[in-house]
């Protein structure tokens, strides 16, 4: 997931887990992690949620 400028990495993954998504990693712009549709639905109605990606495959980070 990526969020929008100004948006603090670690307030955003704290705000995530209080939400109930598995937070995996974070980083400037972005945090990863594991969510349920219901807590998808949720996170998507956060202001600061600048876009929410599907996971990519191996192949497509290879760029095959």
């Amino acid at each position: 997931m990526r969020f929008r400028g100004g948006t603090d990495p670690r307030q955003a993954a704290d705000r995530l887990v209080a939400i109930g998504m598995e937070v995996v990693s974070s980083g400037a712009g972005s945090v990863i992690g594991n969510v349920s549709p219901e807590v998808l639905r949720m996170i998507g109605r956060e202001t600061w949620v600048l876009a929410v990606e599907a996971p990519r495959t191996l192949r497509s980070l290879q760029g095959n």
